[in-house]
């Protein structure tokens, strides 16, 4: 969503597409997949962010502000 994905997955802007996440959490022939660690001593897994002086953040998914739009018209 803010668009913080490493260079190897070579990204060019826009929406991010699923075989991008994918790669980007399970890898592919040609890159590997991000580190993925616990939350605490749990069984709750994330995705390590991979944050560098060159990362960009930009707008790439509307999904999550679609839904917003559809839930408060919702409950109107």
């Amino acid at each position: 969503m803010l668009g913080a994905v490493p260079e190897r997955y070579s990204w060019t802007g826009g929406e991010i597409g699923f075989d991008t996440y994918f790669s980007m959490a399970r890898g592919n022939a040609t890159v590997p997949a991000m580190e993925m660690t616990k939350w605490f001593d749990t069984n709750y897994h994330f995705i390590v962010p991979e944050l560098g002086p060159n990362t960009k953040f930009s707008y790439t998914s509307h999904k999550a502000v679609n839904e917003y739009k559809v839930a408060k018209a919702t409950n109107s």
